[in-house]
């Protein structure tokens, strides 16, 4: 979209925070064959989902409850695994294409996970991968700092969009990393249309280079780009929930990488992801926030009536 275009990344020409569907290609009558047989589907499957997620709510807190961390560790990984499997089965993920999250780390290494973000599907992928902690990132334009989500609200930030942290709270990777349980990261900080990937920030290199934890690089993708795609970047969150409820399969692919250690973990990352044709972009969060206030503010002016 030519409009947009002052978005894009000035070096590639790469806009990475467009809705996938800016170019929708499916008819009308389509549009409303999905539709109908998707109220269904949501009405079967919504209902189902959201127990299963109250239920790993509930089991999470009880665990709390067990002081052996490493009994703890593995009830948490098996309920979760057969949990959200099950609720990527219930949104049409039937088949992962990936590789399995690496099972022979020492049981004092801290592990972390880098991953691009661009749907919530990610985040049940995750959970039922490895049940991992997730990392907050709290920005600012030197130094930035990390915090542990519980699992409330890391769910809650999957239906509700939740704004940057801007102030000068939380701590170190170093203090942040277990060596219990891996941890994850969106590093981008901002959900992308994986057209490109926002290239790590550079503080964020300097905690890994210190730390040298045991690092696994994940490349989420999907294939839909229709009104359907599993891919959000502008829609309010839960109405994406329920428009992905809708289809009848969601396709997904993950390839991976990792490493103990690096002498330079920002060429490391570029590597692999150039290796996936996904150019690192110079752009971040902010340039994310500016596109979608311009973009609604564009959408809602224009007479172009949306179907979504």
């Amino acid at each position: 979209m030519e409009k947009f275009r002052k978005f894009a990344d000035p070096q590639t020409g790469i806009n990475v925070f467009l809705p996938a569907y800016s170019n929708p290609k499916t008819t009308l009558i389509d549009r409303l064959l999905h539709s109908t047989l998707g109220i269904v589907l949501i009405i079967i499957r919504v209902p189902i989902i959201f127990v299963l997620i109250l239920t790993s709510l509930i089991i999470d807190k009880l665990l709390q409850l067990i002081i052996i961390q490493s009994l703890k560790r593995k009830i948490r990984v098996i309920t979760f695994k057969i949990i959200y499997r099950t609720v990527l089965h219930l949104v049409g993920v039937y088949k992962i294409d990936h590789q399995d999250f690496p099972s022979q780390v020492n049981d004092d290494q801290k592990c972390l996970i880098l991953s691009n973000h661009s749907s919530p599907l990610d985040v049940f992928f995750l959970l039922q991968q490895s049940a991992p902690n997730f990392i907050r990132i709290h920005w600012s334009d030197n130094e930035i700092k990390f915090s542990s989500q519980t699992l409330w609200q890391t769910i809650k930030g999957t239906f509700i969009e939740i704004q940057p942290s801007l102030d000068s709270n939380g701590s170190t990777l170093k203090d942040i990393l277990s060596s219990q349980t891996p941890a994850i990261l969106f590093f981008e900080g901002c959900q992308t249309n994986q057209n490109g990937i926002l290239v790590p920030h550079t503080n964020l290199i300097q905690q890994i280079q210190a730390i040298q934890p045991f690092l696994n690089i994940y490349f989420i993708k999907y294939k839909d780009r229709t009104l359907f795609t599993p891919i959000n970047t502008v829609r309010n969150y839960f109405w994406h929930f329920i428009i992905l409820c809708t289809n009848i399969s969601n396709g997904m692919k993950v390839d991976s990488v990792d490493t103990e250690k690096q002498s330079n973990y920002a060429n490391f990352i570029k590597i692999f992801y150039d290796s996936h044709n996904m150019k690192l972009i110079n752009q971040d969060w902010k340039q994310f926030i500016e596109f979608k206030e311009y973009y609604l503010q564009t959408i809602k002016a224009s007479s172009y009536k949306k179907i979504d």
